[in-house]
């Protein structure tokens, strides 16, 4: 069972990272414009800062993000009415619209899946999401703080590979330990702080 639960994730990110593929071409932006374009619908309005933490682009990279994604007509900016300092970014009608048409047919597909379970199950199911957006979070993060130059040698990268393979054992024992405790992520070790 749980060799066939890693294949069906595995699938199931596939082919979620091929309709996003085509969304973003449809749209005709880069798959991270495309992302974050997902973040602030997600979040319904955010600010630079949030977009940045939870994109994990830079902030100055967020700033020409959103300049071509405000060009394209998919966000926009709009001043905060009580402190005029705080932007908000959060997007437009013509977004609104393309996921209705993109993604509005799931509301005719997902009812009929969601009878198939008890709530208890979908409870479970939730749950295996959350966490499983925590861990990956973090593992991208392990991995950025792993990069190498584009022209690293095979050698380098492999060193790099071990001590990211470290970092991520690390976290694994951490976090499986909490898991194992009932913990949620908002619950979970800072491995940093653990070792």
């Amino acid at each position: 069972m749980r060799n066939r639960l890693i294949k069906a994730v595995r699938a199931n990110q596939n082919a979620d990272d091929l309709f996003d593929e085509c969304v973003v071409d449809f749209l005709g932006v880069n798959r991270s414009d495309g992302r974050c374009l997902d973040i602030v619908d997600r979040l319904g309005r955010t600010t630079a800062g949030r977009l940045a933490a939870e994109s994990g682009l830079t902030t100055g990279a967020v700033t020409a993000l959103v300049d071509r994604m405000e060009q394209a007509g998919y966000l926009q900016r709009t001043r905060d009415t009580e402190d005029r300092r705080r932007v908000w970014i959060e997007v437009t009608d013509r977004t609104r619209q393309l996921n209705q048409r993109l993604f509005g047919h799931l509301a005719f597909m997902l009812p009929p899946l969601f009878e198939r379970f008890t709530p208890e199950q979908i409870e479970g199911i939730v749950q295996f999401l959350e966490v499983s957006t925590w861990i990956n979070r973090q593992r991208a993060a392990l991995l950025q703080d792993h990069l190498v130059a584009s022209n690293a040698t095979p050698d380098e990268r492999a060193e790099q590979a071990d001590a990211f393979a470290k970092a991520a054992e690390d976290l694994a024992h951490c976090v499986g330990d909490q898991i194992r405790g009932g913990k949620l992520p908002e619950d979970f070790c800072d491995p940093a702080k653990e070792i």
